[in-house]
């Protein structure tokens, strides 16, 4: 082939790749152009004016993480959450000698909210990239993420009880099933055939209330039931991922910092979602720290090992 030719070539492909670049920018836009009948999760922030993706395909919403947009933050802090929660636990497994002590079995319970981590993040990832097409596809994606939430919110609860409670399988075993019946009640109800995004709003705010409330119960009882110095250990932990949590609902309820912008500053970075995911990542770290916690104390009072 000539020089001439592999010129040509390879500005047929440099055209190409401008072209395809051309085409996903005019295809971000701002929130004054949107449909009206659009409803969108991405488009539910009403303080967010520009960087919105419209009417992408999925080769299109996968290529779209490496363009700037209101949602690029969102998509890479819970992929990186993701590998960061796996790459922990593996560290931790092969690591840790509080984990190294425990039995094989002990060392599975461990690993139930690493589950419940790559779930939510993954779930949240996926809703991420994708809301930029159908709205019956983000309908579903909606659902898989708020499923997400609610296995994380379960699973969360199995290690430290059966760590604590190790000696006390009944008690262990009448909270877990609670957290996992409401749990499923809200699941179920998430994936009723309705529209997501118009029915059921109250009804789901309601039960994922009460099933982070209801966790309140065993948390009280497992303070009680802890000595020192592990029940300070536990309270100043859990005190640290509750104020976590607290925080980051605060930013994402009240669409914290971009409401008290006029200029739109915050569209890109720094809005009140990239807070809620960097909020909710911290917490999960923080709940890691709390179930090595309980591991410590597992080993310190309990019996070597225990099957539910």
């Amino acid at each position: 082939m000539s020089s001439k030719g592999i010129k040509k070539k390879t500005e047929f492909g440099l055209t190409k790749q401008k072209s395809m670049k051309s085409n996903l920018s005019d295809k971000i836009v701002s929130r004054s152009i949107l449909p009206e009948c659009n409803k969108l999760i991405q488009y539910t922030n009403t303080f967010l004016s520009t960087g919105y993706r419209l009417n992408f395909t999925a080769k299109e919403a996968l290529n779209s993480m490496f363009y700037c947009h209101n949602d690029t933050i969102n998509q890479w802090s819970h992929l990186l959450s993701l590998i960061g929660a796996i790459v922990l636990y593996l560290i931790t497994l092969f690591t840790d000698f509080r984990v190294k002590a425990l039995s094989g079995y002990e060392k599975s319970i461990f690993c139930v909210y690493l589950f419940g981590c790559i779930f939510v993040f993954a779930s949240s990832t996926i809703l991420h990239i994708f809301d930029c097409g159908s709205v019956q596809l983000s309908n579903v994606l909606l659902k898989l993420d708020l499923t997400g939430i609610a296995v994380m919110i379960m699973t969360s609860f199995v290690p430290p009880l059966y760590f604590v409670f190790c000696e006390y399988a009944k008690i262990r075993t009448s909270y877990i099933v609670m957290i996992f019946t409401i749990g499923g009640t809200l699941i179920s109800i998430t994936w009723s055939p309705r529209d997501l995004l118009t029915e059921f709003r109250y009804l789901r705010t309601l039960i994922f209330v009460l099933m982070v409330t209801s966790g309140l119960v065993p948390t009280v009882h497992i303070l009680i039931h802890v000595p020192s110095p592990h029940c300070w250990k536990i309270f100043f932990t859990l005190m640290a991922m509750f104020l976590t949590y607290g925080i980051g609902t605060l930013f994402y309820a009240f669409f914290i910092p971009e409401r008290w912008s006029k200029s739109h500053k915050f569209d890109f970075l720094g809005h009140s979602h990239q807070w809620w995911h960097f909020f909710v990542t911290l917490g999960a770290f923080i709940h890691f720290k709390l179930i090595l916690i309980c591991i410590e104390y597992h080993l310190t009072f309990g019996p070597a090992s225990q099957t539910i």
